[in-house]
């Protein structure tokens, strides 16, 4: 029982600390508090089961989850926060460090060890941008100014940078049991290795964290359902050929297993699935248990008395992980290969389609009538999403410099209204791959001196118009259906409106005067003047423009926003990083 009950205690401890992402601080110790009463009206009932006790310990382990996460918040974030606005001669070693946008700086995660020469008990990591060239490892003293994180799309994945020991423990765990000639119990280990959420609650929605615990958990499942359905065929098999075919074909249910575990966290951090997962991962599993083995050796021959060890052995694990680098880095390069699925419906769907596995599963339904019946569901799904997203106009800003370019997507056709410096050329591409595009039907070019022709060597697009040299006052395109594309000249800016059944949404490059034309609904500033504008949201880079205070309306930043949607029904919306609208 034990075993199980460390699992169940490990998995409600990352279940809770997901949600309270997601909650208010000061609804932790009382949410706790109902959770301990219902507890313990659950405790007096009479007989006890092994279903009550199972609910009896995630009720208790929730609180004391919610609990600690409150004095984490009290004790160690909170003192940190409260530096902000100050500022120190500080000394600190570069954990990370990131390209930045000039030539020579960087962005970089350091940790502070002391401040005004104060050695400090608990270092902390702060995120520095645009800082000179330096490695990590190197040490620094600097005058620096503490400023808070913005509450933007990053905010909480950098409270759990650097935390990614979920899966290094589990591997010990099992393997550690393996070597002391115990059964290891894969669930107990995966479940132990999540308790260290309580050195950081804000590590639940690590990335490396929740792949590392989907990929573990998809292969535990296809495992067991492999000895369920094909374990008495694999030991019964007489002919070497089929027992190689057999073992093929474990191996590429596991390796559908891991992708299924895995793409609940991929939909979320706007990712997809390779269809080259099975190929690849025949090409690398079988390599996996000798890189494993071979690290081991390596850690171990770091004794005094086995360095001689240690270079054989290092040799040896960096030509296994040499070989699983090649096949992903040639599987990365082949095109079209990866497929993008993200948002609130393909999550959905595929939480659906858990629930479908899980319901054939328990009614032991043929594996031939569940794929169909998983293939229908898909399907389904794809058609339907067809038709309730129909005409929609989606807006994207691409990147993060000070004036983002929007791209514009309406089924299979792309509209740029770009903006901004040449660089951000390659924010449009990434965008552009992270819906399956591979080009661009209409290229806008709204910048005061710009030129869409020398974008169009960079940017796959058929047609091209430079307002600074193709407009002499305005012009009108019809890039989608029911959709119509109005750019404006001016003589210090220029900006377009973009109209989908009466819904307007307005980008502006430059100082632009927009006073005589009609409020929009979204409108996509930047770093000059918008003189007149009445609009519902204003979507920003960056906050505290000087002109903004008498915009008449909501601010946000492109860092906290995913899209904004133009219905041909009349309505508008936008849509939020999950990971960025928390409090």
């Amino acid at each position: 029982m034990l075993r199980r009950v460390l699992a169940l205690a490990g998995f409600t401890a990352l279940a809770v600390q997901i949600a309270a992402a997601f909650l208010p601080p000061a609804a932790f110790l009382p949410l706790a508090a109902v959770l301990c009463l219902t507890a313990l009206l659950l405790w007096k009932q009479k007989p006890p089961s092994v279903r009550r006790n199972g609910v009896l310990l995630m009720l208790c382990v929730a609180a004391v989850c919610l609990v600690w996460r409150t004095a984490y918040l009290e004790l160690r974030v909170r003192p940190i926060q409260e530096r902000a606005g100050t500022t120190a001669a500080v000394e600190a070693t570069v954990l990370e460090t990131r390209p930045g946008y000039a030539a020579g700086l960087v962005y970089a995660t350091v940790r502070v060890e002391t401040v005004n020469g104060e050695r400090l008990a608990m270092p902390f990591s702060v995120s520095v941008d645009q800082m000179p060239f330096l490695e990590s490892g190197e040490r620094f003293r600097a005058p620096v100014t503490f400023a808070p994180l913005n509450r933007d799309a990053y905010r909480l994945s950098s409270y759990a940078d650097g935390v990614y020991l979920g899966a290094g423990v589990v591997m010990l765990l099992v393997y550690g049991a393996m070597l002391a000639r115990r059964k290891s119990d894969a669930l107990t280990s995966l479940g132990a290795a999540l308790l260290l959420l309580l050195g950081n609650p804000f590590a639940a929605l690590d990335a490396g964290l929740l792949l590392s615990f989907g990929a573990t958990l998809g292969v535990l499942c296809a495992h067991a359902l492999w000895r369920e359905k094909r374990g008495a065929a694999e030991r019964e098999a007489v002919s070497p050929w089929k027992r190689w075919g057999l073992k093929h074909l474990q191996a590429a249910a596991i390796s559908a297993g891991a992708t299924l575990g895995t793409l609940p966290v991929l939909i979320l951090l706007r990712s997809g699935i390779s269809l080259l997962t099975l190929i690849c991962n025949l090409l690398v599993v079988p390599v996996l248990p000798l890189t494993i083995c071979f690290g081991f050796c390596t850690a171990a021959a770091s004794a005094p008395l086995l360095s001689v060890l240690a270079g054989p052995a290092g040799l040896l694990c960096g030509l296994c992980l040499r070989w699983i680098l090649t096949v992903a880095r040639l599987a990365a390069a082949v095109p079209g290969a990866f497929v993008h699925i993200t948002g609130e419906y393909a999550f959905g769907v595929c939480l659906l389609l858990y629930g479908l596995l899980f319901a054939a599963w328990k009614w032991r339904v043929s594996l031939r009538r569940t794929l169909a019946g998983c293939t229908a569901l898909v399907l389904c799904a794809v058609l339907l999403y067809g038709a309730v997203q129909g005409n929609t106009v989606t807006a994207i800003p691409c990147g993060s410099a000070e004036n983002t370019p929007v791209l514009l997507l309406q089924r299979s056709r792309a509209v740029v209204l770009y903006r901004g410096p040449e660089t951000a050329v390659r924010a449009v591409l990434e965008e552009l791959e992270q819906h399956n595009r591979t080009g661009i039907d209409l290229l806008i070019d709204l910048r005061p001196d710009g030129d869409a022709a020398a974008l169009a060597e960079q940017l796959p697009a058929k047609d091209t118009f430079t307002v600074a040299q193709d407009c002499i006052n305005h012009a009108t395109f019809r890039p989608f259906y029911d959709t119509i594309i109005t750019v404006k000249r001016q003589a210090e800016g220029n900006f377009a409106c973009v109209e989908a059944g009466g819904c307007k949404l307005g980008v502006s490059s430059g100082a632009v005067d927009v006073s005589p034309y009609p409020p929009f609904d979204v409108y996509f500033g930047g770093s000059s003047a918008v003189k007149g504008l009445h609009c519902k949201t204003l979507i920003l880079s960056r906050a505290g423009r000087a002109w903004t205070r008498t915009a008449d309306a909501q601010t946000c930043l492109t860092g906290s926003v995913q899209q904004a949607q133009l219905s041909p029904r009349g309505t508008w919306a936008l849509k939020e990083e999950w990971y960025g609208i928390t409090g």
